[in-house]
């Protein structure tokens, strides 16, 4: 069971605001904004990080690579329980093992 932090999505967003914040700031100063486009880089990795949060969508993934490594019989993927997951809550078989 993986359980999300209270109030993570909160604090991420707020981090992201103001790092966002800064980088249309940094867009005020060609000599830095011609060589790196801060905001797109940011809103590229907010899109990615607040994937990551959404343990449903982590739920869903984990299903499919047990689909679709059924091939493969040396290789155990975790059974995920779609029924006690939730966006904050993610529920997996445990396997001993190692990685």
């Amino acid at each position: 069971v993986k359980v999300q932090r209270p109030q993570v999505l909160e604090t991420v967003s707020l981090d992201l605001y103001l790092a966002r914040q800064m980088g249309l700031f940094i867009r005020n100063f060609p000599a830095l904004s011609d060589r790196l486009d801060a905001v797109a880089l940011l809103d590229e990795f907010a899109y990615r990080f607040y994937q990551e949060l959404d343990y449903n969508l982590e739920c869903e993934n984990g299903e499919k690579m047990l689909e679709q490594m059924k091939v493969l019989p040396d290789v155990v993927i975790p059974r995920n329980y779609p029924e006690f997951t939730s966006r904050r809550v993610h529920v997996a078989e445990w396997i001993e093992g190692e990685k």
